[in-house]
Order: C-alpha cells, then sequence, then structure tokens
C-alpha cells in the first residue's frame, strides 16, 4: 500500500469542469506509469517558478492509464489559479504518495466521505468490485453544496446524500447513514475533516480495527522529510504524507490538539 521511490512527473491540464465558484474537477495526463492506490495523493506545482514555493496536496479521484483526475476547492492561491487555467497547461505533479486503502482484502466496504474527502472515496468505489460495496455516503454542511453533492450523485446513482442543514438530501451528517450496529466482516472506509473522522472512531469504539481513515492535514513538503504532517499515533509519532494518509482508526490518538487541514 506505500509507494516507494517518489518521483516528479511532468503533467498538463486535459480539462476541467467547474461545479460551483468554489469546487472543481481536474483531469491531468502525465507520464507515471505508476499504480496508483485509492488513498493516495500528489501536490501539484508550476513547473515554470517557484511562487507558490509548496505544492499543493490533492487526493486522486480517478485514474488511468496516463492521466488523472482530482477533485478541489479553491482555499488558496494555488488552487484559485488552478481553477482559471486553460487545456494544456504545464503542470509539476509529484506521486503518487503515501499509503492507500486495503483495496485487497476482500471485505466488504462502506464508503463515507466529509466534503472534498468524497474524492479519495470515488476512487476507492471505482477499483472496488461492485459485490464488495456497500453504502456509499456523503456528508456536506449545507445547500451550497447542493450543485457538488448532485454531480456526484450522477457519478454514483446509489449514492446518499446527507446535509447538515436538511436543505437537500437526507438532514443530518455523513455518519448518521451508517448503521448503529456494523455488519460482521464489512469495513468503513471513510475521509474527511478530522472531527469527522474522530466521531466516526467514537460511533463504533469496538470496531475501529475495521474503520479505515484517510486523513486530511497541512503539509509542506508531502515527502515525509519536514515532519510537518505528524499526528499522533499508538506508535508514536507518524506523517500523514507517507505513513498515511490512510490509517486504521484503532492507530489514531484522536485526543491529540495538532491542528489540521
Amino acid at each position: 500500500m506505500c509507494n516507494g521511490h517518489i518521483r516528479d512527473h511532468r503533467g498538463s491540464i486535459l480539462s476541467l469542469a467547474k461545479y460551483d465558484e468554489r469546487l472543481f474537477s481536474l483531469w491531468i495526463g502525465w507520464d507515471s506509469e505508476s499504480d496508483v492506490v485509492p488513498g493516495q495523493f500528489v501536490t501539484i506545482r508550476f513547473p515554470d517558478r517557484m511562487d507558490p514555493l509548496l505544492g499543493r496536496p490533492l487526493a486522486i479521484a480517478e485514474s488511468e492509464p496516463g492521466r488523472i483526475r482530482l477533485l478541489f476547492r479553491v482555499v488558496g492561491r494555488l488552487t484559485a489559479e488552478l481553477s482559471s487555467l486553460p487545456d494544456g497547461t504545464a503542470l509539476s505533479v509529484r506521486g503518487p504518495i503515501g499509503r492507500g486503502f486495503p483495496m485487497e482484502s476482500g471485505r466488504k466496504r462502506i464508503l463515507v466521505a466529509g466534503t472534498t474527502g468524497f474524492a479519495a472515496v470515488l476512487a476507492a468505489y471505482r477499483k472496488t468490485p461492485p459485490e464488495l460495496v456497500g453504502d456509499v455516503i456523503l456528508g456536506v454542511p449545507d445547500g451550497s453544496w447542493e450543485t457538488f453533492a448532485k454531480a456526484m450523485r450522477d457519478e454514483i446513482p446509489a449514492l446518499r446524500i446527507f446535509s447538515q442543514d436538511g436543505s437537500f438530501g437526507e438532514t443530518g451528517t455523513a455518519l448518521d447513514g451508517l448503521p448503529v450496529v456494523l455488519p460482521v466482516d464489512t469495513d468503513v472506509w471513510a475521509c474527511g475533516p478530522r472531527g469527522m473522522l474522530a466521531a466516526l472512531a467514537r460511533k463504533h469504539p469496538d470496531r475501529k480495527r475495521d474503520i479505515w481513515v484517510s486523513m486530511e492535514h497541512r503539509m509542506a513538503c508531502g515527502m515525509g522529510g519536514c515532519l510537518g504532517c505528524s499526528i499522533s499515533t499508538r506508535d508514536g509519532m507518524k506523517r500523514v504524507c507517507v505513513d498515511g494518509p490512510v490509517f486504521r482508526a484503532e492507530e489514531v490518538e484522536w485526543n491529540e490538539s495538532r491542528s489540521e487541514a
């Protein structure tokens, strides 16, 4: 599940789709022959300049030979620029990076996402045999996410959507879509804000070994060198970028106070 040597690749924008003013889908062509594991990510930079200096980490939502798809929200300068670039624009793409989901487990899986954590969940859905897919759940805060959420349902018709303010879909959080008792021989794979993942671990304290979480965290180098994305685990500090981003819920010390993305 881990990548060995992390490389920088030449990439270029193939297509950019806009859901609304802040949410986008981006297909990138790149010269990598690596097999992408759902849950892995890349960092994106502009190859012709050093500003912004640090690459932006983005989860891989789909992968095909010679191209990958990213889902992103505009949160800073780099993603703002990325949202308005024409097809053919050159990019520097580092990756794939990190430990992904246990795709070969053979166990049925419920897929759960909060907001743009849906990228990792979509990647897992695409590469999971249909007979192993349980519920697929997306949770969002409010009506401002409706266009994005409905677009994701167009891609996964069985997707269950929850909005916290009840403006569309079912009312509640993504975790409200989970059964009170998880079925035997079923895992939960989740990606979203840390608070959501911590609540998931608390909801099923006796099944934390069967819960796999893709952690979101601020990153600097994205290669494990700076230790800036370290989190507390039962085995000491681990780096989200290369030791994760996917961990068993039982590994993570959920009461730590370090900040996350």
